[in-house]
């Protein structure tokens, strides 16, 4: 009878790659997720935009959605800034435009962080304040926009 010789980490590998292939697998769902995760949102709101009726350069909405994501950061909201960025809004493509433009961000939130759209932002980061939350919410619906 022959015997059989096995190196003593070779399951160790047989399980090591497996483990590769997984970890390969779980990438690769997460990127095709994002493709269609709230990222269709802001692709969505794309579409709605009617440049005729906007208000503001592509630049100016770039920068409303930066004041924003700066007031999300850290601990605390800035409430002001929130309002007074959501209140510029005066149409519906106006409100896709700012969306659009703040597109899917990561932004840390005191000891945590948070990823998605404008609205996962600011219902989050409003949470606390249900009056300016409503103010927010108001004003969006009054433009002709539901969230």
């Amino acid at each position: 009878m022959t015997a059989k010789t096995t190196m003593p980490y070779e399951g160790a590998i047989k399980y090591g790659f497996i483990l590769v292939l997984v970890i390969i697998g779980l990438i690769f769902l997460s990127k095709v997720g994002k493709m269609f995760g709230s990222n269709g949102a802001v692709n969505d709101a794309q579409k709605e935009i009617d440049t005729k009726k906007l208000n503001y350069s592509q630049s100016e909405y770039n920068s409303f959605a930066s004041q924003l994501e700066e007031a999300f950061r850290g601990i605390g909201t800035t409430e002001a800034v929130v309002l007074s960025v959501i209140k510029k809004m005066k149409n519906a493509s106006d409100w896709y435009a700012l969306f659009t433009a703040f597109g899917e961000k990561k932004i840390k939130h005191g000891f945590g962080s948070l990823t998605g759209t404008l609205t996962t932002h600011l219902e989050y980061e409003l949470s606390d304040n249900k009056s300016t939350y409503e103010l927010v919410k108001a004003h969006i619906n009054s433009i002709g926009v539901t969230i």
